[in-house]
């Protein structure tokens, strides 16, 4: 993925993830039907948390199903990478 590409999906994600801001990665589905951010921050409790949140690839749908929380990044990542 281009830098080009990242910075488009980053654009359609910026503001929405309150609980991890701290973004590691973005990137598109296999199928392009998608675009997901991989984030980590800090839980309620001060645990760290991965999150990955899925949305359709114009950016405007946020795909609850395929959004997820992990506690270990490469969790976060390895899911991310499957999508």
């Amino acid at each position: 993925m281009t830098v080009f590409e990242q910075s488009e999906i980053r654009k359609k994600f910026v503001g929405t993830n309150f609980m991890t801001p701290d973004v590691i990665k973005y990137g598109k589905s296999k199928n392009g039907k998608y675009i997901y951010e991989v984030a980590e921050g800090r839980g309620i409790k001060n645990n760290l948390l991965f999150a990955v949140a899925v949305r359709t690839k114009d950016g405007l749908t946020s795909v609850p199903k395929l959004t997820d929380i992990f506690y270990k990044r490469q969790d976060a990542l390895d899911y991310a990478d499957s999508l």
